[in-house]
């Protein structure tokens, strides 16, 4: 997660009617941070009609989530929190007119590359989407860069001291290189590890359950395939053409004795199938802690069941969801407030907080 502070210029046009000069001078006057231009101004026999044009800079915290092939880490860092952590970077792609809008120069754009290198997780993700790349003239403003903005600790003034610094990176260009006090990057996860950055996540306790249990519903969906639509076993006394061309109901075969034309016998592995598919649901809930009692979903576990046993079924199911709620509120929620506390504070926007 990224919470930082988005600066944007923002303009609007007001039109006013039948104002007193005293109203018009009230207008018209700045505020901080504001611009305003009288576009036009007309005077009618009940007062003044005026169109203003009023430019502003408002700053927003935002929160961003980040999808976890655009954060690179130290490989060396041994907590969850990036505080402390020597490098990050954050590596996005975006267009021409978005870096130009954030204040960055559009000559020196154009003399840097792409230099987009996708990993494997990107690589997917665009195979499956209609994400275009305009390269062309035609569509300059809409041309994708990489964007890399690292956080890192380097001693900078040569005084033994390895201060953080943030450095921005666009294709093989750097644009921005300024002292940083503040890390942006919050990280959260489902199931830590020790003396590690990278957790555990959820699916990768029931991952290898899941693979099972589709194995095991492909062969099933297989078997009833072959048991409702059976190869058919022909002796030399059945009329072949008849076998090849009559598929509707009913249809008639001329045989010259019982037994010309059978069907190849498949046996059911349906009994079988669906206990071994009800096991693996069970390791799945004792895995996870997602039960089917927890959301209600068994009638005949409800109807079987007594108050006092299915209540304490859910509890012992909630208690592993609690953990894993509790972690994130320990983990990355609480570093995420303070950190949205840090930039109001920062930025004065305390006036605005209710």
């Amino acid at each position: 997660v990224k919470i930082y502070r988005d600066e944007k210029e923002e303009t609007c046009t007001d039109n006013y009617q039948n104002l007193s000069m005293e109203e018009v001078a009230m207008l018209i006057q700045e505020k901080p941070g504001e611009t305003i231009e009288i576009i036009g101004q007309e005077q009618s026999e009940t007062g003044w009609n005026i169109e203003i044009k009023r430019t502003y800079k408002r700053g927003k915290t935002r929160v961003l989530c980040i999808p976890e092939e655009e954060i690179i880490i130290d490989s060396n860092h041994s907590e969850l929190n990036l505080d402390d952590c020597e490098f990050v970077c954050h590596e996005v792609e975006k267009t021409r007119s978005d870096l130009i809008a954030l204040g960055y120069d559009s000559g020196k754009l154009d003399n840097v590359g792409n230099n987009s290198e996708y990993s494997t997780e990107e690589r997917n993700r665009k195979t499956y989407s209609d994400e275009q790349d305009y390269d062309d003239d035609t569509h300059k403003a809409l041309k994708k860069y990489m964007v890399q903005e690292c956080y890192l600790l380097v001693d900078w003034d040569d005084d033994g001291i390895a201060e953080r610094r943030r450095v921005v990176k666009i294709g093989g260009e750097i644009f921005e290189n300024e002292a940083e006090d503040y890390m942006p990057i919050a990280s959260a996860c489902s199931i830590l590890m020790p003396h590690k950055h990278t957790g555990y996540a959820l699916s990768q306790s029931i991952i290898d359950l899941q693979e099972i249990k589709t194995f095991f519903m492909r062969q099933l969906v297989n078997n009833m395939a072959r048991v409702n639509n059976p190869r058919t076993l022909v002796t030399k006394g059945a009329n072949l053409s008849d076998v090849l061309n009559v598929h509707k109901t009913n249809g008639v075969i001329r045989i010259k004795a019982p037994g010309d034309v059978t069907t190849e016998p498949t046996t059911p592995v349906i009994g079988q199938v669906l206990p071994l598919l009800d096991l693996l649901d069970q390791q799945k809930e004792g895995r996870s802690g997602i039960t089917r009692n927890s959301m209600g979903l068994d009638a005949d576990i409800l109807a079987k069941s007594t108050e006092g046993a299915f209540m304490g079924a859910i509890e012992k199911a909630d208690q592993r969801i609690e953990f894993i709620i509790r972690l994130f509120a320990e983990t990355v929620f609480k570093d995420m407030f303070l950190k949205i506390h840090h930039l109001l504070l920062t930025h004065g926007d305390s006036k605005y907080m209710k």
